[in-house]
């Protein structure tokens, strides 16, 4: 369990921080755009949120190894 910890923590560390997102978005707005669709939003939509909902099954799953963790190191 404890490599999965560590496997999560360091996935977590290479995220973009916030300055780097701002970096990013304004690099997107700054190149012309064409036009999109409604379905095309609606497509873009849909695997957002499926995304979304993988992130959060994640994170429960790293919360509840982290509260294992520490019910762990509570009994010693």
């Amino acid at each position: 369990m404890g490599l999965r910890l560590a496997a999560v923590r360091s996935r977590a560390a290479s995220l973009p921080g916030p300055g780097q997102v701002r970096a990013l978005e304004a690099a997107a707005l700054a190149r012309p755009r064409k036009t999109v669709t409604p379905a095309e939003i609606r497509a873009l939509a849909a695997e957002s949120i499926a995304s979304l909902h993988e992130v959060a099954g994640k994170l429960a799953e790293l919360s509840a190894l982290l509260g294992d963790e520490e019910a762990g190191e509570g009994r010693s």
